[in-house]
């Protein structure tokens, strides 16, 4: 028996989602379990900035070190469906306009950097330290 990481239903018919964008999908509150290239399981490393550019560094098991790695979630068809379907949905629908407020606070999400007013940064802030906007 397999669990689904998203929906978290036991069954026996899982798939594995694959994701690479070179950037480091930590950052997500998502339950990424392994990461796996060429059929090596590899553990992620944290490596002195800078050693390799922005990608992530992955430590194979031999020691050796993988500059290009995968991050992986097993899952559900119906909610790999659901991963597809929000993929398509992103796509097509059209890009956000992100303009800029001329506050000069700028902060960073998802690896992009944004402009957010003031009334913004200590809304998101306070969320961060569990008090309510």
């Amino acid at each position: 028996m397999d669990t689904c990481q998203r929906c978290n239903q036991e069954g026996e018919d899982r798939r594995t989602l694959w994701m690479a964008c070179f950037y480091d999908l930590s950052e997500l509150s998502v339950p990424f379990k392994r990461v796996c290239i060429e059929g090596e399981y590899l553990e992620l490393e944290r490596l002195e900035p800078g050693r390799f550019g922005n990608l992530p560094v992955f430590k194979k098991t031999d020691g050796g070190i993988s500059k290009h790695g995968f991050y992986t979630l097993r899952v559900c068809k119906e909610c790999r469906a659901d991963w597809m379907d929000s993929i398509s949905k992103w796509f097509y629908e059209p890009p956000k306009v992100r303009e800029g407020c001329e506050s000069g606070i700028f902060l960073r999400e998802n690896g992009a950097i944004i402009e957010v007013t003031e009334e913004e940064f200590h809304r998101r802030e306070n969320l961060k330290m569990g008090r309510s906007a």
